[in-house]
């Protein structure tokens, strides 16, 4: 699996920028997630961060500014985060949550 690294500039603007340096693993990536995504009550869609508020992905960018970060997965994760716009933040941080826990299920297969 291939992912094109991305650098995670600012969580609160919602930046990445492509990036040469190596970007953590996806089981990194994946882990770093779920924990960020744990100490919230909800999640957001549409945009990374409303007030305080937050999407996945800017629940990650919260905890772990400037680091990079596997591209394609992040984008299947914002993705995913996105595809209920109707769900409630507490509902959509519950399935984001279960979605996270199949794809680290997926790696540990496949190593």
């Amino acid at each position: 699996m291939s992912f094109d690294p991305l650098r995670l500039m600012s969580a609160r603007s919602g930046h990445v920028t492509p990036s040469n340096d190596p970007a953590i693993s996806p089981r990194e990536f994946l882990e770093r997630a779920l924990k960020a995504i744990k100490r919230r009550r909800g999640l957001i869609h549409g945009t990374w961060n409303d007030s305080g508020r937050v999407c996945a992905l800017g629940a990650f960018g919260g905890c772990n500014d400037g680091v990079t970060i596997p591209g394609e997965l992040a984008t299947q994760l914002q993705e995913f985060n996105d595809s209920m716009p109707r769900a409630t933040p507490v509902t959509r941080r519950k399935r984001v949550i279960a979605w996270i826990e199949r794809r680290l299920k997926e790696l540990d297969c496949a190593s």
